[in-house]
């Protein structure tokens, strides 16, 4: 039986279509991550299919590996192919579509996941947005942004925020295009010892990376796009620069990024963060300076 997603945001549309029946709670997650929708014209489309390991290309674990990253080897320079066992590989197309062929529901779910991030990520900075690692949330009309490395407390502060029935924009991942801050994703996700009581949540099982435990956000906490005002980190202005610009924190797995058909893609990138990070610059307040929400 198969199933399909499709949701489109900020002109950027994502197709999902899965041919497995066991993934089928892997694709009502992303939708209740991702539900987005707009009447924005799409200049970006990604496509993401998701089959039976069987059907795999053949001579899939012949080829020279180009690079190896922590779960997979990386073959192939225009066409990318993804190997992460005997059962498991991605490829991917020159037009940034993409198949999963994989026979564990878990595994597969996380490289689907992953997939989601990473490529529909890339295509909003295509269309010239900044993606951040980071929380956000809005106050008095406009957005606020805590930039920071994982286990600095984004979540935590987030989630503290709601209780005080403030709106967010998020906890992991913004977007910004030089004026506005964007939700994406619409969820949260906490560590296991950060879980409040009674509050239900779903437990993303990973093989690649540490479980996580989401939280579903209603819309009606979800912020609308709104100016930036102030942009919290816990590093230097310079450090904090360079580390944008790098994208390090990012959801974005090296062996789909680093592909021979995307290097023209690269310098413009490279620019274009340089630039937005840059528009960030005059909003920069040290975490320390947080205005005071929290009883």
């Amino acid at each position: 039986m198969v199933q399909e997603f499709e949701t489109s945001w900020l002109g950027s549309e994502l197709r999902v279509t899965c041919y497995e029946e066991s993934l089928a709670e892997s694709l009502s997650w992303i939708a209740k991550d991702f539900p987005f929708s707009d009447q924005v014209p799409a200049k970006q489309k990604i496509h993401i299919e998701v089959r039976a390991s069987q059907e795999q290309p053949q001579n899939t674990h012949k080829g020279f590996p180009l690079f190896r990253t922590r779960m997979c080897q990386a073959q192939g320079i225009l066409r990318r192919l993804c190997v992460y066992d005997e059962s498991h590989c991605v490829v991917l197309s020159h037009s940034q579509d993409a198949t999963i062929y994989g026979s564990d529901p878990q595994l597969t779910s996380e490289i689907l996941y992953s997939l989601v991030m990473s490529l529909w990520g890339e295509s909003f900075e295509r269309l010239g947005f900044l993606r951040l690692h980071a929380s956000a949330w809005e106050q008095n009309g406009k957005a606020q942004v805590l930039w920071g490395p994982s286990g600095t407390g984004k979540s935590k502060w987030i989630w503290d925020l709601l209780q005080k029935k403030h709106l967010t924009y998020g906890d992991e991942l913004v977007l910004f295009d030089g004026e506005l801050i964007y939700a994406f994703p619409m969820r949260l996700a906490l560590n296991e010892d950060m879980l409040p009581q009674g509050v239900p949540y779903r437990k993303f099982q990973r093989k690649i990376f540490d479980d996580k435990f989401l939280l579903d956000l209603p819309s009606g906490v979800i912020a609308p796009p709104k100016p930036l005002e102030g942009f919290y980190s816990p590093r230097s202005p310079l450090t904090t620069f360079w580390s944008i610009v790098l994208g390090l924190g990012l959801m974005q797995m090296s062996e789909f990024f680093l592909r021979g058909n995307n290097v023209p893609f690269f310098f413009k990138l490279f620019f274009q963060r340089i630039w937005r990070s840059l528009q960030l610059l005059p909003h920069f307040k040290p975490r320390s300076s947080l205005p005071n929400l929290l009883p």
